[in-house]
């Protein structure tokens, strides 16, 4: 945090761990987040971060994203959407 109070990121090392589930269970998400990890496709992802991941590293982040599309959908599929986005 600076003098000012303001959060600066320093560490994303969790973002992009090898381990394919969450380690807290996803109830509600950040619906601008969720509409960008829709309009970006797999060669997108590997344009971005292919320099700094490797195979094994990008193939677990690209299923961590499979795996919370889904999760949202189904979500979707029983809840309204004030429910499932904030």
């Amino acid at each position: 945090m600076t003098k000012g109070f303001k959060i600066r990121l320093i560490d994303h090392s969790r973002a992009f761990q090898r381990l394919l589930v969450p380690m807290r269970p996803l109830f509600r998400f950040p619906r601008g987040v969720i509409t960008r990890l829709r309009g970006l496709g797999e060669q997108d992802f590997h344009d971005a971060l292919g320099a700094f991941l490797d195979d094994e590293e990008m193939d677990a982040f690209l299923e961590r994203r499979k795996r919370v599309l889904q999760t949202v959908d189904q979500l979707l599929a029983s809840q309204t959407v004030a429910e499932v986005f904030f």
